[in-house]
């Protein structure tokens, strides 16, 4: 176990700590354009927009919405998400989040 833990400091040691998270918990790009549209009892939905960023540009949106018990984080995880790929291919992507989860609030 000694041996363990003075391996992980001099690895730690040797990498920089700060880039060692970085690596390893990279935050992926976050979206173009955020809005937020208000229903009648108050509630604030969130819009989250890729622009589209290569690909041949498309004549229409793409809007995903998240099933029940999630967000919009289960469709833009990374780069290699639905909505990054999509938004590389021409796409403009619309990400929303219904009442109570991800960025919408009461």
């Amino acid at each position: 176990m000694e041996i363990l833990c003075t391996f992980s400091l001099l690895v730690l040691a040797l990498l920089g700590y700060d880039r060692l998270v970085r690596r390893f918990f990279a935050l992926p790009r976050p979206y173009d354009e955020i809005h937020f549209v208000t229903t009648e009892d108050g509630w604030r939905l969130a819009l989250q927009r890729y622009r589209p960023c290569g690909g041949e540009k498309r004549n229409f949106p793409v809007i995903l919405s998240h099933g029940l018990g999630a967000n919009r984080y289960n469709l833009d995880f990374g780069e290699r998400s639905l909505a990054r790929y999509l938004s590389m291919h021409g796409y403009d992507v619309w990400l929303f989040d219904k009442r109570g989860c991800g960025m919408s609030e009461q």
